[in-house]
């Protein structure tokens, strides 16, 4: 960390003397997630790079150099939280937004209230304890971050600040829809036992009454030792689910050893997206209901 830090005020010099002219403001975002987001917000209105590239994991991710001078040429670098995307933290961008901070109090989900097992392998901060980040998995509370994200994008940029709003109301009405087609999609699925590669669909699991059995890797790309893998295998066939799950954003080796083990089906949720497949927020939610369903039912 104290060598990225390094190249961050290396980078920062460069940046300066490299900033070009912009017609429109440009926002820069974490993850595709986040893209989808505040793509609903500002319409034509601003431009938005993403950092982190389709197929790729935001707690993983080793920024470069070229992630900076973005982050410094932007109008704000609108990032999640220590737990998901810590590294944006340091950039040097006039303007910072924390998404996390956002959300009422009573949205937010802990790893503490989901999870009902020990495992053999270490937790730490990016999963396993505190705050779980990955709030957008949920319509209804992707609704509570629309109206403050909102009101701190019209500070920065008043000159569009009614568009932004008009864009925001209709994001909540989409948001709304959304949620409605979900319930259907998933509505034969409520207490059926959910196995994930990696903790990741949480929010979703606990509005759509799906139950959070555990995880293949609890630490994004800690794969887990031999002990656990046995103890996973020997839970999802007390489980009686059908089928577990792996990320196109991890390496699904292990995953695959335990649906084998299991004699179970392995099917794929996409919890980012970014791919030909998942290319806004209505995609990422709906698509990924699809296979809950498939796989489930």
């Amino acid at each position: 960390m104290k060598l990225f830090k390094i190249l961050v005020l290396i980078t920062l010099f460069v940046a300066m003397s490299c900033n070009k002219d912009s017609s429109k403001p440009i926002y820069v975002v974490t993850s595709y997630p986040l893209k989808f987001i505040v793509s609903e917000l500002v319409g034509t209105k601003a431009e938005i790079l993403c950092l982190v590239p389709a197929g790729a994991s935001p707690h993983t991710y080793a920024p470069k150099p070229s992630d900076v001078r973005a982050s410094h040429g932007s109008i704000a670098l609108i990032y999640v939280s220590e737990n998901f995307d810590e590294w944006a933290s340091d950039f040097p961008a006039k303007n910072k937004i924390k998404l996390m901070e956002l959300l009422p109090q009573e949205m937010i989900l802990y790893f503490e209230e989901v999870h009902e097992h020990h495992h053999d392998h270490e937790h730490d901060h990016n999963c396993g304890h505190g705050v779980d980040p990955h709030f957008w998995l949920d319509p209804i509370t992707v609704k509570e971050i629309v109206k403050p994200l909102t009101e701190k994008l019209c500070e920065l940029d008043p000159v569009n600040a009614e568009s932004y709003r008009t864009n925001a109301d209709l994001f909540i009405k989409k948001l709304d829809n959304i949620h409605l087609n979900t319930s259907e999609i998933v509505k034969e699925l409520g207490g059926k036992a959910v196995f994930l590669q990696h903790p990741s669909f949480l929010y979703f699991l606990n509005r759509y009454n799906m139950v959070y059995a555990g995880s293949i890797e609890e630490i994004p790309g800690k794969e887990p030792g031999p002990k656990y893998i046995k103890t996973l295998v020997d839970r999802v066939k007390e489980s009686g689910t059908k089928s577990i799950f792996s990320e196109p954003q991890l390496n699904n080796k292990i995953a695959e050893t335990v649906s084998t083990g299991a004699g179970i089906l392995l099917f794929e949720l996409d919890p980012l997206g970014g791919s030909e497949s998942i290319k806004s927020y209505s995609d990422l939610i709906l698509k990924n209901a699809e296979t809950f369903r498939k796989a489930l039912r």
